[in-house]
This record gives structure tokens, sequence and C-alpha cells, in this order.
């Protein structure tokens, strides 16, 4: 940009609008030069400032976070952008097996079989729990026993379908979070990182309580493996680097009495 911008020129510009770029100066995140008039003026950095902060809201992030990651660290904002990428994709895979399961569905309807919309929304709902769990099986029997399994169905079932997908939405909101810290290469040692072990901790507690330690570890050690069973149609819910991001931040945790001690 070889010139500066008035807020109603960056509005224009970047598709902001003038109300949110206001916000973001009264919550700190931008501070524009004022002219002699008093005339908001955004120079380069500023609008490399505004870029950063639209990635991280797009992560997830509040603007309290923002704040206080931007202003700890200097910002990588291709890392953020590469685990936008990877969400995506993983998105367009699901999507790929969804149509899959929808086409087939209609060749049986063009074939002049009758199904109800009640029986092709569970025909759907069957088809990818049993894609899913055929691609997993071999992952799952590696780690886990047919006991440990059922255990783990078990307290999947005890969130009911609502529960489940608010927990899941907790989940995906947590590691968008993290992965905004490594963006902006928060250290596991410091206090924003420990407050984000603290959260994973309080997220896990009650999936421990349901499938007990034994189990739970298991699961640690299959994610501390994840490198070995990864596969594009495999994936682990979040990327080796937020779970060795979160192990370490809650080792740091630990070490101050945030989170309890690890068992077994």
């Amino acid at each position: 940009m070889d010139k500066a911008l008035s807020i109603g020129e960056l509005a224009e510009r970047s598709g902001i609008s003038v109300r949110a770029l206001r916000l973001y100066e009264a919550e700190g995140l931008i501070k524009p030069v004022r002219t002699q008039a008093g005339r908001r003026v955004y120079q380069a950095g500023d609008v490399a400032r505004l870029q950063q902060i639209l990635l991280l809201k797009k992560a997830g992030c509040t603007l309290g976070q923002i704040s206080q990651l931007l202003d700890r660290r200097p910002f990588d904002p291709a890392r953020l952008i590469d685990a936008q990428i990877a969400a995506l994709e993983q998105t367009e895979r699901n999507l790929a097996q969804s149509l899959g399961l929808l086409r087939a569905a209609r060749r049986q309807l063009s074939e002049g079989e009758c199904l109800s919309v009640d029986a092709l929304c569970d025909l759907i709902k069957l088809g990818e729990q049993s894609m899913s769990e055929e691609v997993w099986k071999p992952v799952l029997d590696r780690y886990y026993t047919p006991e440990d399994q059922e255990k783990w169905r078990q307290a999947k079932a005890a969130f009911g379908p609502d529960g489940e997908a608010d927990y899941a939405r907790q989940w995906a909101d947590l590691v968008a979070e993290i992965e905004a810290a490594i963006a902006c290469k928060v250290s596991p040692e410091d206090d924003h990182a420990q407050r984000l072990a603290v959260r994973w901790y309080e997220l896990q507690k009650p999936l421990v309580e349901k499938v007990g330690v034994e189990v739970w570890n298991k699961a640690s050690r299959m994610y501390q493996e994840m490198d070995q069973w990864q596969t594009p149609q495999v994936q682990a819910p979040f990327s080796a680097a937020v779970y060795g991001f979160a192990v370490q931040a809650a080792n740091a945790a630990r070490a101050k009495g945030l989170i309890p001690p690890r068992q077994g």
C-alpha cells in the first residue's frame, strides 16, 4: 500500500464496515494516527494488523483473546492459513463422502424403489456411521480392546444427540484457539497457554469419568502416535502440533497446580 487511507477508504477497499473498524479501535486492536483535524489515517502497518485480526476471528478467537495474542508474540499468518486449509480439506472430504451416499440413494429411487424422507435420512445417517466405523476400525482395534470400545460407545451415547453436538463444538472452538496461539508463537509456558490447557482438561474430564483412566490413557497414546495411522480418510480431530502444544501447556499448568496430576 503506497498511501494512507481514511476510514471510509479502508472500509470500501477491505469490505470491513466502518462500524467494525471503530470497534477494533475501541478495543485497542488497531491504533490509527489522527490528523490535526481528528480524522483517522490507516497506514500499511494498520492494514496488516487488520488482516491478522480477521484471520484470528475466523479461527474462533474473541476480541479479548486476539488482543492478548497479538500483543504477546510476532504473528505468523502462514501457519494459521495452513490450519484453515487443513480444516477445509477435511470438510471437503466429509462432503464428498456424504455426496456419495446421497447419489447412491438417488440411484435406488431411479430404479423404482420407494423411499420415504425418514427412510432416506436414516439411510444417510447409517451410511455415515458405518463408513466412519469401517475406516476407523483398524486404528481402534490397534489401541483398544472390544470392551474398551464398548465403553467409548456408551460414553458417547450418554451425551445424547444435542449434547454430543455441543461437546464437539466446544472442542472445535478450543482447537481453533490453540491453532491461533501456535500461529502467534505463544509459548506453552505462557499464562494464556495454560488457561487453554485448563479448558482442555475440563473438556476431557466428562469422558475420563465415563471410560476410566486406563482407557483414557490409551487414547493419549493413540494421539501421540497419530503420525503412524493417519490417512486421507482417517484424520484426528486436531493436528500433532495442537496435541503437542496442549500436552506441554498441561505439564506447565500441573507444575503450577492449575490442574491435577496425571493418573495411571
